[in-house]
C-alpha cells in the first residue's frame, strides 16, 4: 500500500480550506446500476481507534465537499460510512473521507480515497465522464483482443 504525503489546500465550502497531510488510496470498487452498498471512511485500523468518532471528518466527491445527502447517497454512522441506496452513473467518481487526527494542533487532514465505478449492464465498466464513443472503442478493442487470442499460429 502506498502513502502519498504532500501539503495541499483544498476548498471546503463555507469552512474555508483544509490542509492535506497525506492521501491514502483505498482502492477501486465496482458496482452495478441500482445496487445498494456502503463504503467506509477509512481503513479498519483507523476506524477501530477509540477516538475515531470524535475526529472531525469531511466527505468529498470528485474534490467537492459533500454538504447534503442526495436521493442515492447518504452519510451515515457519524460520518463513518457513505451509503448508496440506488447507485447510478452520476454517483460514480472519487470519494475522499478526510479526517483531522484527534488532538492534532497543525490542522492537517489525512484523506482516505476510494474510487467508485459503474459496471454497465452491457458488461463494460464505465468510469465517470467516460463517453459512449470510448465505450464503443473499448468494445472493439476487446473483440479484437479475443480474436487474436483465439487465433492459432500456423507457422
Amino acid at each position: 500500500m502506498r502513502f502519498y504525503t504532500f501539503s495541499l489546500l483544498l476548498p471546503l465550502g463555507c469552512f474555508g480550506y483544509i490542509n492535506v497531510r497525506q492521501t491514502i488510496p483505498m482502492g477501486t470498487q465496482t458496482f452495478s446500476q441500482g445496487q445498494s452498498f456502503t463504503i467506509n471512511c477509512a481503513d479498519t485500523t483507523t476506524m477501530s481507534q477509540g477516538t475515531f468518532d470524535q475526529q472531525q471528518k469531511v466527505w468529498r466527491w470528485n474534490s467537492n465537499e459533500i454538504t447534503a445527502n442526495t436521493n442515492t447517497r447518504t452519510i451515515i454512522n457519524n460520518y463513518r460510512q457513505m451509503q448508496f441506496v440506488s447507485f447510478t452513473q452520476n454517483d460514480a467518481g472519487s470519494y475522499d473521507c478526510c479526517i483531522l487526527p484527534y488532538g492534532a494542533t497543525d490542522n492537517y487532514y489525512n484523506c482516505y480515497n476510494t474510487n467508485v465505478v459503474l459496471y454497465g449492464t452491457n458488461g463494460n465498466t464505465q468510469y465517470p465522464g467516460q463517453s459512449t464513443e470510448l465505450s464503443v472503442v473499448a468494445q472493439l478493442l476487446l473483440a479484437y483482443t479475443r480474436l487474436i487470442t483465439n487465433t492459432q499460429y500456423n507457422g
